[in-house]
């Protein structure tokens, strides 16, 4: 589904070297202010099960979290994440979510929240399967797992080119026990279509410590991502 208040170009999946920027009368500080800010590495918290048998204080890469994982979240044991991606808006009304959200110093809203909350990032599908440039043409969110497909195009934005990705386990319920989405076999299809554009520009994604997981990616152990640092 795609904001309420985008405004979309002539066609919704124009790829023109000329293609105008999408457009928002959402409120919040330009995506555009974090472009290029990194290299190197990072580290993607997912919210799958798996993320808890690790000790994610031994990560030493810049971190991107979304949703549950985040300091003030019951259950979750690790650092504060450096970026905190939300799409749902019930994290921005609901006030028991909202008290550890609310102190987060870098969120990045994809919702259509009307606050003006953190950085924001519209949805949009015309560079699907996969954004490369969230100012100029959004992010592109298929549903289900939304929110993870904004923090992979977050990390890439952001410069990262190596993404370790915990928690990714595409499969049984959050590491807090609440239900996850039962459409994972949806998502993993899509996410093979991302795998194929993210290998054409040289960005590695490894799936971190979930052997379990069905992410079509290259599947690494938890050591991997302890051995990297920032860049």
């Amino acid at each position: 589904m795609l904001e309420d208040s985008v405004q979309l170009p002539p066609s919704p999946f124009d790829r023109s070297e000329d293609r105008a920027p999408v457009q928002t009368s959402l409120p919040g500080k330009p995506i555009s202010d974090l472009k290029g800010k990194h290299a190197g590495s990072c580290a993607i918290f997912f919210n799958g099960s798996s993320l808890h048998q690790h000790d994610l204080w031994q990560v030493r890469l810049p971190i991107i979290g979304m949703n549950r994982t985040h300091a003030g979240w019951p259950s979750y044991r690790g650092p504060q994440p450096d970026y905190l991606c939300l799409v749902d808006s019930a994290w921005f009304y609901k006030p028991d979510w909202w008290a550890g959200v609310s102190q987060h110093p870098c969120v990045i809203n994809g919702s259509i929240e009307k606050a003006g909350i953190g950085y924001r990032v519209v949805r949009h599908p015309r560079m699907s399967p996969f954004s490369f440039d969230l100012a100029r043409d959004g992010y592109v969110a298929p549903i289900p797992c939304t929110t993870g497909h904004l923090a992979l195009q977050l990390a890439v934005y952001l410069g990262f080119t190596k993404l370790f990705c915990l928690g990714w386990d595409l499969g049984g319920r959050h590491f807090d026990d609440t239900s996850a989405s039962p459409h994972f076999k949806d998502a993993i299809r899509y996410h093979k279509t991302q795998a194929k554009v993210l290998a054409e520009r040289g960005i590695l994604v490894y799936v971190c410590g979930s052997p379990q997981s069905n992410a079509p990616f290259l599947h690494v152990p938890f050591s991997v991502v302890c051995e990297e640092v920032a860049a």
